[in-house]
C-alpha cells in the first residue's frame, strides 16, 4: 500500500470536511463570491460600463447587467485579441480555450489561473468524497496508475496566447496544475506524446502498446472516448501477444472512471461489457469557460460549485426571471448562467438544467437551449435515452453509438442514426423502431399528441450504420484537423451537418 493511499485513508474525512466548508452555506459563499469579483473589475472596460463601483448587492447587479450570450462578448474578445489591458477582467490571462463547436461555431474563451485552481479544486472534492465513502476500498486506484484521455492542448496562438480545448488545458499545462502533478507523476498515464501520429488508428495501436502492460486503475475522459480506446486495446491485445476477452483481464484492478463532457448513462451497459463488470464512476460538469458542478455521491446529481463562480439562473418558462441559488425551486427548469473571474459575467451557458433537490441544491443536466423543438414537443436528451434504454431492454441489444436529429424537411420528424455491435443487432429493426416510437410517446406526452391525435409529427426513420462508422467518422474528421478527444458526435440535435457526416455509412434504412 503506497503512502498516497495510506494518507488518503487515514485524513479523507478530515480533507472532505474542509473542503465541504463552503458548501455549508450556498447563499453566504455566494454573496462573498460575488462581492469579490465586482470590487476587482469594476475598473476594466466592462465594469466601467456597467457600472460595477456602483454595485454592492445582487439586485443593483441584475438591474444594471443583463444576461449576455457569447456574441454580446465578441467586441470585447476582439479588443483583447487587439491586445487592450484590462478589456473584462484584471486577472492575468493565460490562455484562450477554443469550445469545440458542438453545437456552433467554435468560441474563443479567456481562462485565467483561478480557472484552473477552481477545475482542480472540483477534482480534489470529488475524489476525496468518493474515497471517503468507503476509504479501504475506493482509495485502491491511488496504488496504480490512472489514464487521463484528454485533447490536445495546443492548437495555435492568438497573439502571445496559446489558444487549446479546455480539457487538454487542464490535464497538461500550466496555471496551477503542475504542483499536483509534481504529486501525483509517477501515477498518471497522459499520452499527450502520441498526438504526434497523425493515423489515428496507428495512434490506438501504440497506446496500447505503451498501456498494456501498465496497473490503470481508473480512466477519465469522455465516456465515447473512454469506451472507444478500450474496444482499441481489445482490439490490438492479441497483436501484442497479449490474448484477453475482457478489459478487466487486461487491468484486474481497474476499478473507477471519471467522467465529463456529456452523459456517460447511455455507455454504462457498453462499458460493463467491454469491462467484464460494473465499475464506479462520478460525473465532473464542466464547460470551456469553467467548472460548474461536481458529483459527490454515488446517485446522480451535480453539486454547483458555488466557490468557483457566481451562478444565475433563469427560468426557461419565463426568460425574464433571474434567480440565485437560494430562490431556486426543485423540478424547475432553468438556463445556468455565470460570472467568473475570466472575465464572463450573467453569461449565459445555454445549458437547461432541473434541480433535483433544493436543501442542498442539486441538479442534473438535461438539454442545450434549442435541442430539439421542431412543433413544441420539446425533445429532451433524457428523452431519447429512456427510449434507447427502454427499447435495448426489450430486444436485448446494446448500442457501439447513437445520434438522433430532428428533421424538418419534407415533413416533421426523427431521424435515428444506430450503430449496433456485430452480435447484438435486434430481430427485427421495423419493431425496433416502433418500441423506440412507442417508449418516447410514453415519456414525452407532447411529443405523443403531435405524433398520434394532430398527426404534425411523422413517424420516425432509421438508420442502421455500418460496423465502424462512428469510429470512421471520428478518423474522418480527425484528418480534417480536429481533435479525437474533443469531438463530440451530438446524440439530439437538429444541426444537418451530423447527417451528412453518415450518409455514406448507411447500412440499412428503416421507415414506418
Amino acid at each position: 500500500m503506497g503512502l498516497s493511499r495510506i494518507l488518503a485513508m487515514k485524513f479523507s474525512k478530515f480533507i472532505d470536511k474542509f473542503l465541504m466548508r463552503p458548501f455549508k452555506d450556498p447563499i453566504k459563499t455566494q454573496e462573498k463570491f460575488f462581492l469579490k469579483l465586482i470590487r476587482r473589475n469594476q475598473n476594466t472596460i466592462f465594469g466601467k460600463r456597467h457600472n460595477f463601483s456602483q454595485i454592492y448587492s445582487i439586485k443593483q447587479f441584475q438591474r444594471n447587467c443583463p444576461i449576455y450570450g457569447y456574441e454580446d462578448y465578441k467586441p470585447y474578445i476582439k479588443l483583447i485579441l487587439e491586445g487592450k489591458p484590462n478589456v473584462l477582467t484584471r486577472a492575468k490571462q493565460v490562455y484562450w480555450g477554443q469550445t469545440p463547436g458542438t453545437t456552433g461555431t467554435p468560441k474563443l474563451i479567456p481562462i485565467v489561473n483561478h480557472t484552473f485552481k477552481t477545475v482542480n479544486l472540483s477534482i480534489i472534492c470529488i475524489l476525496i468524497s468518493y474515497i471517503m465513502e468507503d476509504p479501504p476500498n475506493n482509495s485502491r486506484f491511488l496504488d496504480g496508475k490512472s489514464c487521463f484521455l484528454a485533447a490536445y492542448p495546443l492548437l495555435r496562438y492568438e497573439g502571445e496566447l496559446p489558444v487549446g480545448h479546455g480539457t487538454g488545458l487542464f490535464s497538461y499545462y500550466r496555471g496551477g496544475t503542475q504542483i499536483w502533478k509534481l504529486f501525483t507523476k509517477s501515477q498518471l498515464y497522459i499520452p499527450i506524446h502520441l498526438y504526434k501520429i497523425r493515423d489515428i488508428e496507428k495512434r490506438y495501436y501504440q497506446l496500447a502498446k505503451e498501456i498494456i502492460h501498465k496497473d490503470i486503475r481508473l480512466f477519465s475522459g469522455v465516456p465515447s472516448i473512454v469506451a472507444n480506446t478500450l474496444e482499441k486495446i481489445l482490439e490490438y491485445a492479441p497483436k501484442l501477444g497479449v490474448n484477453i476477452r475482457k478489459i478487466h483481464d487486461i487491468f484486474p484492478n481497474y476499478h473507477f472512471n471519471f467522467f465529463g463532457g456529456v452523459s456517460p448513462k447511455f455507455y454504462e451497459k457498453k462499458l460493463e461489457m467491454l469491462i467484464g463488470r460494473r465499475i464506479d464512476y462520478r460525473e465532473h460538469y464542466s464547460a470551456t469557460e469553467g467548472v460548474l458542478g461536481i458529483q459527490l455521491q454515488e446517485t446522480p446529481g451535480f453539486t454547483p460549485m458555488i466557490n468557483a463562480n457566481f451562478f444565475e439562473f433563469v427560468s426557461v418558462k419565463d426568460p425574464e426571471k433571474r434567480y440565485v441559488i437560494n430562490e431556486i425551486k426543485k423540478n424547475k427548469e432553468y438556463y445556468i448562467c455565470i460570472s467568473a473571474f475570466n472575465g464572463l459575467y450573467a453569461y449565459n451557458l445555454d445549458d437547461i438544467i432541473k434541480f433535483i433537490s433544493v436543501d442542498p441544491p442539486l441538479f442534473v443536466f438535461l438539454a442545450r437551449k434549442g435541442v430539439v423543438n421542431l412543433v413544441d414537443e420539446k425533445l429532451s436528451h433524457e428523452n431519447i435515452l429512456y427510449a434507447i434504454n427502454q427499447t435495448n431492454q426489450e430486444f436485448n441489444t446494446v448500442l457501439t453509438d447513437f445520434s438522433v436529429i430532428g428533421l424538418r424537411m419534407p415533413n416533421y420528424h426523427y431521424l435515428f442514426i444506430l450503430e449496433f455491435p456485430p452480435n447484438s443487432h435486434p430481430t427485427s429493426y421495423s419493431e425496433y423502431l416502433i418500441t423506440l416510437d412507442k417508449f418516447l410517446q410514453r415519456t414525452n406526452v407532447i411529443y405523443r399528441f403531435f405524433r398520434k391525435e394532430s398527426g404534425i409529427l411523422k413517424a420516425p426513420r432509421m438508420w442502421v450504420l455500418q460496423t465502424g462508422s462512428f469510429s470512421k467518422v471520428l478518423t474522418e474528421r480527425v484528418g480534417q484537423g480536429m481533435s479525437p478527444e474533443q469531438i463530440k458526435i451530438p446524440h439530439l440535435t437538429d444541426d444537418l451537418s451530423i447527417k451528412k457526416l453518415f450518409e455514406d455509412k448507411v447500412k440499412i434504412e428503416i421507415s414506418l
